[in-house]
C-alpha cells in the first residue's frame, strides 16, 4: 500500500513537470530546422534560435513550405486564412468582407520598372497610378479598343469622345492626304481643314457656313462658284455681287417674272430705268404742252454694262405732272438706240394740246 501511494505521487509530479514544460515550449519562439535526421521543432539549441518576432520560424536551405492546395474559395472563412488556389494557380487570402489575390513583394521591383501597382491601380511607366490602368506614354494594340463609358482626349470627357483643344484628323495614305476637324477660338466656330488649309468649310458660332471663306458672314458664304443639278428656290432676295450665270430657264415669282430660254450662246442682260426729268430734256417749263398732234423729242440715257445695241421697252408711266389735256393721249416712241443711249420722241394723238410732263418706266434687254 505505500509503495503504490509512492508511485502514484511519482506519476503525478512526472505530469506537472511534462506540462510545465510543454507550457514554457509553446509560449516561447518555435523554430523549424530541416536535418538530415528530419524536421525539428524546438525552441532552444546553441545559436540556431528562433527569431524574438516570429511565432514560428522555419528555416531550410533545400526545401519550401506547402499552403494548402484548394481549386475554390473556402466557404465560412476567417479573416486572414490563406491557401493556394490551384484554379487560378495564385494565393488567395480572405480580408474579411471578400476573397482577394495575394501579391507578394513590391510589384514595381517584382516586373521591373514598367509597371507599378498601387491601391488596386496598374501603373504602366508611371510610378503613382491614380486609374485603373495609367500608362506613361504611347501604347499598340492589334485587336479592338471597346468602351462603354466616355473617352476623353486632353481632358475629363463629358461626352462618347472628347476632344479638348486638338484636331480629329482622318489621313489616308495612299495619296498622302490628311483633313483635320478642330474648333476655331477665333470665331467659336468649327473647322474642316485639308492638309492645313484652313478655308475648306467653316461653321460659325450662330450658325453661318462658310465654303472656302473663313468668317461666314451669311447663313451660306461661298468664294467660289455654286452649281445645282436641280433648282434653287430662293424665298427672300437674292443678290449677285458678281454675274450670274443660268444655263437653263429661269423662273422668278412662280413664273411672273422673268423667263429666258437659252437657245444660242449669248447671254441675256435686263435693265430697268426711267425716263429723265424734264428740266433734262433741253426745253422750259414753257414749252412743255405739245400741241395737237404735235411731239417733242428727248435723249434717254442707258444704263452703263452693255456690250450691244439692246431691245428697248416702253412700260407703264412712272410719274406725270399738269393740269391740261388727257394724259393717256401722249406716247413714246424709241428709236435710234446704242450701246449708251437711244432717243425719245413724246407724241400728242389728242387734237388739243396737252400741258403735261411724264416719266415712263423702261426696259432694255441685250440678247
Amino acid at each position: 500500500m505505500k509503495n503504490f501511494i509512492f508511485n502514484t505521487m511519482k506519476q503525478n509530479i512526472l505530469c506537472i513537470f511534462m506540462l510545465l514544460c510543454s507550457t514554457y515550449i509553446f509560449a516561447q519562439n518555435a523554430k523549424v530546422i530541416d536535418s538530415p535526421s528530419g524536421s525539428v521543432i524546438s525552441n532552444i539549441g546553441g545559436t540556431d534560435i528562433p527569431y524574438s518576432t516570429s511565432i514560428l520560424d522555419i528555416r531550410s536551405s533545400t526545401k519550401g513550405v506547402l499552403f494548402p492546395r484548394v481549386g475554390a474559395d473556402l466557404a465560412s472563412p476567417t479573416e486572414g486564412l490563406l491557401y493556394y488556389n490551384t484554379t487560378g494557380h495564385n494565393f488567395r487570402y480572405y480580408d474579411g468582407t471578400a476573397w482577394q489575390n495575394a501579391l507578394f513583394g513590391n510589384q514595381w521591383n517584382v516586373n521591373g520598372t514598367k509597371i507599378s501597382y498601387s491601391l488596386g491601380n496598374v501603373g504602366i511607366g508611371v510610378a503613382d497610378p491614380i486609374f485603373k490602368l495609367d500608362v506613361g506614354g504611347s501604347f499598340h494594340t492589334t485587336g479592338d479598343i471597346r468602351t462603354d463609358g466616355y473617352v476623353g482626349i486632353g481632358g475629363s470627357p463629358n461626352y462618347k469622345l472628347n476632344i479638348f483643344d486638338g484636331s480629329l484628323a482622318i489621313s489616308n495614305t495612299t495619296d498622302a492626304k490628311t483633313w483635320t476637324f478642330n474648333y476655331n477660338s477665333t470665331n467659336n466656330g468649327l473647322q474642316f481643314n485639308e492638309d492645313g488649309v484652313s478655308s475648306r468649310l467653316n461653321i460659325e458660332n450662330g450658325g453661318n457656313v462658310g465654303i472656302g471663306v473663313v468668317n461666314p458672314a451669311y447663313k451660306l458664304d461661298v468664294a467660289g462658284n455654286i452649281h445645282t443639278s436641280s433648282g434653287l428656290v430662293v424665298d427672300g432676295n437674292a443678290t449677285f455681287n458678281g454675274s450670274a450665270s443660268v444655263e437653263g430657264p429661269m423662273t422668278v415669282n412662280s413664273g411672273g417674272g422673268v423667263a429666258y430660254n437659252n437657245l444660242s450662246s449669248n447671254n441675256i442682260k435686263i435693265a430697268r430705268f426711267v425716263t429723265p426729268q424734264p428740266a433734262a430734256w433741253g426745253i422750259s417749263p414753257a414749252e412743255y404742252p405739245i400741241p395737237a398732234h404735235g411731239s417733242r423729242e428727248i435723249t434717254i440715257a442707258l444704263p452703263a454694262g452693255f456690250t450691244s445695241t439692246p431691245a428697248v421697252m416702253v412700260a407703264s408711266q412712272h410719274s406725270s405732272g399738269g393740269d391740261a389735256g388727257e394724259l393717256y393721249r401722249a406716247i413714246l416712241v424709241i428709236y435710234g438706240c446704242n450701246t449708251t443711249q437711244c432717243t425719245g420722241k413724246i407724241i400728242n394723238t389728242d387734237n388739243a394740246a396737252i400741258d403735261y410732263w411724264v416719266r415712263w418706266n423702261l426696259v432694255a434687254m441685250q440678247f
